[in-house]
């Protein structure tokens, strides 16, 4: 961390959590360690992991700064009857378990959330936003997760900011200049193959800023049972796609 003289302004930044209180767990005790002034989360709160009621009254008592994400959008526009060419049957069967987990609070807490959150904060012109958002503001453009990095950034061209936190993308990082601008995503906390939970802190002073990528150790064992506890809907889909194992192993 650096050693600047003066004010020092320190922010945690977070993304997709994805209902996982285990590793949000082990992340906000290593935040608290570094005392952190500000916890940022750039979207998906929600969707995936087991524990969605818990993560929203933990994320809410904790004054988490949150932004949409494509999982959390659908508690604002719904969702669909039926599976559509992005959502599987079992996708959309979980979601619908997700939203049942959710009381009114839960649900009202989530829909306020903006899609952007632009601050300019110790001279540093800060946005944090899910993913690349369309020129209306209002949903995510959608590019391959495969695509190249220079792919994947110029895809937000419409997006503002000179310091650009981002997430969606789950176990890719970046930290780099682009096009005049810095881009910042440390990857998932919530979703990750080696019992990892990944976020960045950021120091600002006197219009710098300097970045530490972290990642942090979580027992995952009760999450992984969680599912089939309560007899989540895609389970195995989703301990295989998200996190690398069949089963409870």
């Amino acid at each position: 961390m650096p050693c600047w003289d003066g004010d020092t302004t320190r922010l945690a930044i977070l993304s997709d959590i994805h209902a996982n209180l285990p590793a949000l767990d082990v992340v906000l005790a290593d935040i608290g360690r570094l005392a952190c002034d500000r916890i940022y989360h750039a979207g998906d709160l929600i969707g995936i992991g087991p524990y969605p009621a818990e993560v929203v009254d933990l994320a809410r008592d904790t004054g988490l700064r949150c932004v949409q994400g494509n999982h959390d959008q659908l508690l604002t526009t719904g969702i669909p009857l039926a599976p559509t060419p992005n959502m599987d049957d079992g996708e959309l069967m979980h979601q619908h378990w997700t939203h049942s987990r959710l009381h009114l609070a839960h649900r009202d807490f989530i829909r306020a959330f903006p899609y952007l959150r632009r601050e300019t904060i110790d001279g540093v012109d800060l946005t944090v936003v899910h993913f690349a958002l369309t020129a209306a503001g209002n949903s995510f453009k959608r590019v391959s997760p495969g695509g190249s990095d220079e792919e994947i950034l110029r895809s937000f061209d419409e997006t503002p900011g000179t310091l650009v936190c981002f997430g969606h993308l789950h176990s890719r990082q970046f930290n780099r200049q682009f096009a005049g601008r810095h881009f910042l995503s440390a990857g998932g906390v919530g979703c990750s193959h080696d019992s990892t939970a990944a976020y960045a802190v950021l120091d600002l002073h006197g219009g710098a800023f300097e970045v530490e990528l972290r990642k942090v150790k979580y027992e995952r064992g009760a999450l992984l049972k969680r599912y089939d506890e309560l007899e989540v809907p895609a389970r195995e889909s989703i301990r295989k796609a998200f996190f690398g194992v069949t089963g409870t192993a």
